[in-house]
């Protein structure tokens, strides 16, 4: 009874926060008439995963392909991004850790993937979105306008199922103009606040979760420089 309280009030919380101004990242934004949605050519991935310790860590990732990644074929690169992180690889290294000072200086795709049997991300389908961001005034944070066309993706590891989501980050202003316009090149700064939402527990053997959330933030840096 307990855990089915918490789940109603953290659902709740969510439904709360999606509002015409912080908007809901599973918000479609693909559409040939919009001048700003552009592809992008670059993946951030967050990786996550539990050390031999119990501790947990986490990992970003960056990787430029040189040209568009498509939606379709997004999903591959994030399964690439993945097996490189959980081998240690060097193709790309780590750019940086945990979640402090996380900065966005391109139109990107923006990966969050945790490497655990016993995480499972909130998914859409479920009617439980597992990132939503909010608006937070210590530390300050803007409601959001730029980060949508989210998607809950399959990963593949070693044959292991892994979830992660994937989104867009527009790198777009309130106004649903390119950040910073007219501006030198990741000048202009704007905070955001997001929340990860996780179901925790034996899911192998069907036992009873718990909710737990993760609050990164981050910058968008603008105008991110070309290409997209």
């Amino acid at each position: 009874m307990l855990l089915d309280e918490t789940n109603k009030f953290l659902e709740a919380r969510v439904n709360e926060a999606l509002t015409d101004q912080n908007r809901d990242v599973y918000e479609s934004t693909r559409d040939a008439s919009n001048r700003l949605a552009r592809v992008p050519y670059c993946v951030y991935l967050y990786y996550i995963r539990f050390n031999a310790d119990g501790l947990p860590e986490v990992r970003h990732y960056f990787k430029d392909y040189g040209a568009p990644v498509s939606y379709a074929d997004v999903d591959t690169k994030i399964a690439e991004l993945a097996k490189n992180a959980r081998d240690d690889g060097a193709v790309p290294t780590p750019e940086g850790y945990d979640f402090q000072r996380v900065k966005w200086k391109r139109v990107s795709y923006l990966a969050v993937l945790v490497d655990s049997p016993h995480w499972k991300l909130w998914k859409k389908s479920d009617g439980k979105a597992g990132i939503k961001f909010v608006t937070t005034t210590t530390p300050p944070s803007t409601p959001n306008h730029s980060f949508f066309d989210a998607k809950d993706v399959p990963v593949y590891i070693d044959g292991q199922l892994r979830d992660a989501i994937v989104l867009v980050n527009h790198v777009l202003d309130k106004d649903g103009n390119v950040l910073g316009h007219g501006q030198p090149y990741n000048t202009v700064s704007e905070p955001f606040h997001f929340d990860i939402y996780f179901d925790v527990g034996n899911h192998a053997a069907g036992g009873a979760s718990s909710v737990f959330i993760i609050d990164p933030g981050g910058n968008n840096m603008g105008p991110p420089p070309p290409p997209p």
